[in-house]
């Protein structure tokens, strides 16, 4: 089992900070970051369709628009709903950018973590080694023929792209 351990722990030593981070999270932070311009523009274009239509009003108690002013109403009420639930899904978008920042800042840390626990692993005692292994293992399944199923705790994980680890055990 400690040879298991040593194994992922050796991964991380070896896998490049930039690229560990890049894994996962740099991708939806792009990927939000892109929603957040897209619903920026629209709101932009839903702003200006409100202005538009406030400016048709004035037209239309001028006597100069080819629309009512019920229509002129129900069409400004629709637009500025719409403007509305767009604000709402940019607030959103902004709270997940965030979220996403905050994960990977927590990210560095923890790759930093790792990253020392690799590093000592060989050399340390065995109650270090075991309490090391109780923070990146959530689970271990033993099944027939001493095979074994290695859970690793799902922020390590974001640094291996491997599935949880088999091992089958002579015995």
């Amino acid at each position: 089992m400690s040879d298991i351990i040593k194994q992922y722990l050796d991964r991380i030593k070896e896998t490049p900070k930039d690229m560990a981070l890049e894994n996962k999270y740099r991708k939806q932070l792009q990927e939000l970051q892109n929603r957040k311009k897209q619903l920026v523009r629209e709101h932009e274009k839903i702003a200006k369709k409100v202005q538009t239509l406030t400016d048709e009003i004035g037209r239309a108690l001028m006597g100069d628009s080819k629309f009512d002013l019920d229509t002129l109403s129900v069409a400004i009420e629709s637009a500025r709903t719409e403007l509305r639930g767009n604000e709402d899904a940019t607030t959103e978008c902004a709270r997940q950018l965030a979220e996403q920042r905050e994960a990977i800042d927590g990210l560095d840390g923890k790759y930093d973590q790792f990253r020392s626990w690799a590093e000592e692993f060989d050399a340390a005692p065995l109650a270090v080694k075991k309490m090391i292994t109780g923070q990146l293992v959530t689970r271990i399944e033993v099944k027939k023929g001493y095979e074994l199923t290695i859970h690793f705790n799902p922020t390590y994980e974001q640094f291996l792209s491997n599935t949880p680890e088999t091992v089958r055990l002579a015995g």
